[in-house]
């Protein structure tokens, strides 16, 4: 009697283990499909640098992506692509260029006028943030040629941020590195490249 109770315990435990290792594997491979989704989400700049700066456009990887005007803000892009799940690896190269429009005069016009233009172009590999889930991917810039990507539910409210005193961000910003342009001739031969082959794997209409 004591043998057959200990064989149904026996029994018992293996059938336990069995059911553990079965859950253990759907939920690794749930886990594994999920890591390896990717979602599309769009794209907004914000500059905090002041109100007399504007960042004339940024590109990500080589795409433009769009501008962020003196108010602060800029216009929603669509789109780019993101993990479902984040990865410490995920980052981008990130070109910017900056405007400074501390000497120009609103009540003067003309070229001479607006010559007094100062630009900056950065470039700069950025890391994107840690997020939960993806969402809108915002692009911030601060004085100095710092940047930061972000991508959660937090909306951009265009709102001058000091950099210097936000004390939030020191530890994610980003330094960027001056350049003389955007980009060279071989790297736009590159990019040119790049969407000559898009095109044609996708028709000829494609944009």
């Amino acid at each position: 009697m004591r043998l057959i109770k200990k064989k149904r315990s026996l029994a018992l435990v293996v059938a336990i283990i069995v059911l553990l290792v079965w859950i253990s594997s759907i939920v690794l491979a749930i886990r594994e499909r999920t890591i390896n989704r990717y979602i599309n989400v769009s794209v907004t700049g914000a500059q905090n640098i002041g109100r007399n700066f504007e960042v004339l456009h940024f590109f990500m990887d080589g795409h433009e992506l769009g501008n962020a005007g003196r108010n602060g803000g800029g216009g929603v892009t669509c789109c780019v692509t993101l993990p479902t799940v984040w990865k410490q690896s995920l980052s981008v190269e990130l070109r910017w260029e900056v405007a400074d429009w501390t000497d120009v005069s609103v009540e003067k016009e003309g070229i001479d006028n607006y010559n007094k233009i100062r630009r900056k172009i950065y470039i700069a590999h950025v890391p994107i943030e840690e997020y939960r889930d993806p969402n809108q991917l915002r692009v911030e810039f601060f004085a100095g040629g710092y940047v930061r990507i972000s991508s959660d539910d937090a909306p951009i409210n265009g709102a001058m941020i000091d950099y210097k005193k936000g004390a939030a961000l020191e530890g994610h910003a980003t330094k960027g590195q001056e350049i003389v342009e955007l980009f060279t001739k071989s790297e736009m031969q590159q990019i040119i490249h790049k969407i000559d082959v898009i095109k044609r794997k996708n028709g000829s209409d494609w944009q």
